[in-house]
């Protein structure tokens, strides 16, 4: 019989890979990231 192994991992946290998704996936540059965190409409951890 096989045994299941389950692995319990936690939801992401807000805005704990915003800035991975808009600099690797949408191309932003660092210091648009950063002007959007200085405006609120981003957050970043």
């Amino acid at each position: 019989m096989d045994e299941t192994v389950y692995q319990n991992f936690r939801p992401p946290r807000l805005g704990e890979h915003t800035q991975e998704v808009l600099m690797n996936l949408l191309g932003y540059p660092h210091g648009k990231i950063e002007s959007l965190c200085q405006k609120g409409v981003i957050k970043t951890t």
